[in-house]
């Protein structure tokens, strides 16, 4: 079990009639090995002109760890790595840190008459992302080099139950762990329009109206650096990458397509509504391709 407290305030401050700014600040204890944080955020709104807007705002965030992910202890599966089904060990670990992260946007808003428009950048800045180490790449990064790492091979048991570290086809269990791994810097755009008709596009046809509209996001980037040995930070488990654009199926199983977008036409009536909608996805590349 676990207690957590926390406390917020909020406050809204008019500067000028088309001027305002809000700051906000949460404070939570969570005891223990993850202790407390104070996380503040301002945001703010100029109506620079009657069709135009400017927005913006920066805080900081705080995920802690899971209360199981901090019981000591560990459980074991099979998984099927470098095509051989293997056991793999995931352990627990009692002395994760939070993982932290900056985040920022500023955007402009557009509106003049039924149409409406936004643009925003986005920006996350995220510290001691909590990870499970990869499998896959813990049994990629084994050779004469990282075997020679006592910690490094201490994560293997092999054919025989000899626990010094031989070949991958000689693996019988490899042991993973929950950990605080890289930092990761990820950043790109928003993008919406819409447009509200009174009526049928223009014409009267038995009350309705129309909207049409699109979104999308588009990813700028998703930079994560190296994921190292927790006990030894000179083996390398998985070098840094920009995951924009990427996929990996396997192991860590995550897509991050540069472009997503989508587009609808809505009719209304007095008591019926009709509505299509396209969804996009950009194609992806396998990561380390």
């Amino acid at each position: 079990d676990r207690r957590v407290g926390a406390v917020f305030a909020e406050v809204k401050l008019p500067v000028l009639e088309n001027l305002e700014i809000s700051g906000a600040v949460r404070h939570e204890d969570f005891g223990g090995n993850v202790g407390s944080t104070t996380n503040p955020r301002i945001s703010g709104r100029w109506q620079a002109t009657d069709w135009l807007a400017f927005r913006g705002s920066a805080g900081t965030t705080f995920r802690a760890p899971g209360a199981n992910a901090l019981t000591p202890g560990s459980s074991k599966g099979v998984r099927n790595i470098a095509g051989s089904y293997r056991a793999v060990v995931t352990e627990n670990n009692p002395f994760l840190e939070p993982e932290t992260a900056t985040t920022g946007n500023l955007g402009a808003i557009v509106t003049a008459g039924g149409f409406t428009a936004s643009v925003d950048y986005w920006t996350f800045d995220f510290k001691k992302e909590l990870i499970v180490e990869d499998a896959g790449g813990l049994l990629g990064a084994l050779n004469a080099t990282n075997c020679a790492k006592p910690a490094f091979a201490a994560r293997f048991v092999n054919v025989g139950g000899n626990p010094v570290c031989t070949t991958q086809a000689n693996v019988l269990q490899a042991t993973i762990k929950i950990v605080n791994g890289q930092d990761t810097k990820t950043s790109g755009f928003d993008l919406r329009a819409q447009y509200d008709f009174d009526n049928f596009f223009g014409m009267d046809f038995y009350d309705t109206q129309v909207t049409v509209g699109a979104e999308a996001t588009l990813t700028k980037e998703y930079k994560r650096g190296a994921t190292t040995l927790q006990e030894d930070p000179s083996v390398v488990i998985a070098p840094a990458i920009d995951r924009a654009g990427k996929h990996e199926l396997i192991g860590e199983f995550y897509s991050f397509p540069k472009t997503r977008a989508s587009a609808f036409i809505n009719v209304a009536g007095e008591n019926w509504n009709l509505r299509y909608q396209l969804l996009y996805r950009e194609g992806t590349t396998v990561a380390g391709t």
